[in-house]
């Protein structure tokens, strides 16, 4: 699926028996990985994102990427033990 801005969207089967909302709480998406074509090495394809292990976002523009993954990612202030979790706005 295609959104407006070009991003693609790829769903495939779930693993885990989630339904509902449920099946779309992050705990933390991840980059993909894809060849250095130097050196050979796997690095992180910054265009697309695995969002879960059956939702894929492609064609991410390069300049949304980092605020998308590090605002989605569920965190815990260190001092204040206040956890930061995205998918508690997104029910």
């Amino acid at each position: 699926m295609a959104c407006h801005s070009g991003v693609t969207v790829e769903e495939g089967k779930m693993a885990d028996a989630a339904t509902g909302d449920r099946r779309y709480r992050v705990t933390k998406m991840k980059f993909a990985k894809t060849k250095d074509p130097v050196s050979g090495t796997k690095v992180n394809d910054k265009t697309t994102v695995i969002y879960k292990e059956f939702i894929t976002l492609k064609n991410i523009p390069l300049a949304v990427y980092e605020w998308v993954l590090e605002h989605q990612s569920i965190t815990t202030d260190k001092d204040s033990g206040i956890s930061n979790d995205a998918n508690l706005w997104a029910s």
